[in-house]
């Protein structure tokens, strides 16, 4: 058996209670994520709302639920990013995931295969447009 040392188990404690990293962590409980202070949940109208806790007041609505969290994370941190630039990738987000559905039932009623072809490409860069927005807030949510 091995014998740890008390003083390792103390330090690390201590850095976890300290770490201004770990109280910004996203945690799920039930159907809300927390921030900090900050709530996520969805709504009726399928959007994710970002409300304070301290002051219950909703700070706003967001399409993607990843675009909430970095709302959240961002606004819990001491120097933050700008909203704007979150809620642009957000309205990219959902843009191209509309355009996608678009496309999806025009290639199913789509007959002539050149047409197909360019709603098949149209389809192809929505979808690369979406998952460069998402890794964009990924990396906004990683910014320490």
């Amino acid at each position: 058996m091995k014998i740890v040392d008390q003083s390792l188990i103390q330090n690390i404690e201590s850095l976890i209670e300290n770490s201004e990293y770990i109280k910004i962590m996203p945690v799920l409980k039930e159907d809300t994520i927390s921030v900090s202070f900050f709530e996520i949940k969805k709504n009726s109208d399928e959007f994710y709302q970002v409300r304070d806790s301290r002051t219950d007041k909703v700070i706003c609505h967001t399409f993607s639920q990843i675009a909430a969290v970095a709302i959240a994370t961002q606004r819990s941190k001491k120097y933050g990013i700008d909203s704007k630039i979150i809620m642009d990738l957000d309205n990219i987000i959902s843009k191209n995931y509309n355009d996608i559905i678009y496309f999806k039932n025009a290639i199913k009623n789509c007959s002539d295969t050149t047409k197909k072809q360019v709603i098949l490409t149209r389809h192809k860069i929505s979808v690369e447009k979406i998952l460069n927005a998402k890794e964009k807030l990924v990396n906004i949510i990683k910014l320490r």
